[in-house]
């Protein structure tokens, strides 16, 4: 599979409630002006759901640090990724609690990635240079694509803060 995107543009968010509202509008838009396809259309509310989780995900553990949110168009798929800054690496299971395992817990933490795993075709988090980050694939068309990810993939495109 070429990595090379066909299309990426990246915003930048302060870390208050109310900004990833922002940021799904502005996702959401530029996937229906780049894509014009009605096969990515299904993925809209999970779109808007994956993005809101993540981005409230980096502004409760993000420490006010500002949160990146970068889309990736290929031909077959596209990618979010968000990340926050932080570099403190606590210890993250890939393998993450079943909602049974969740609803056991006194103070049950943790769906908001169990959520996001369930709702795009394939997510990935963990830490690299920048901080924490999320990365979640939709598939256009049914797609199969099984490459893994690289940390320090560059972003290209556009920036614009809020």
């Amino acid at each position: 599979m070429n990595r090379e995107s066909i299309y990426s543009q990246q915003w930048s968010m302060t870390a208050n409630y109310g900004n990833e509202k922002a940021v799904m509008s502005l996702v959401v838009a530029t996937l229906e002006k780049q894509l014009q396809r009605v096969q990515w259309l299904a993925h809209v509310d999970d779109v808007r759901t994956v993005l809101a989780e993540a981005c409230i995900n980096g502004i409760e553990y993000g420490d006010g640090t500002p949160i990146k949110v970068s889309l990736h168009i290929h031909p077959h798929q596209f990618e979010l990724e968000v990340i926050n800054g932080v570099n403190s690496r606590q210890e993250l299971s890939q393998q993450q609690a079943s909602v049974d395992q969740l609803w056991q817990q006194e103070n049950p933490r943790g769906w908001g990635l169990l959520l996001i795993r369930q709702l795009c075709d394939q997510m990935e988090y963990g830490y690299c240079q920048e901080g924490f980050y999320i990365r979640m694939r939709f598939l256009i068309k049914g797609e199969k694509y099984g490459a893994k990810f690289a940390c320090d993939d560059e972003t290209a495109g556009q920036s614009m803060d809020y």
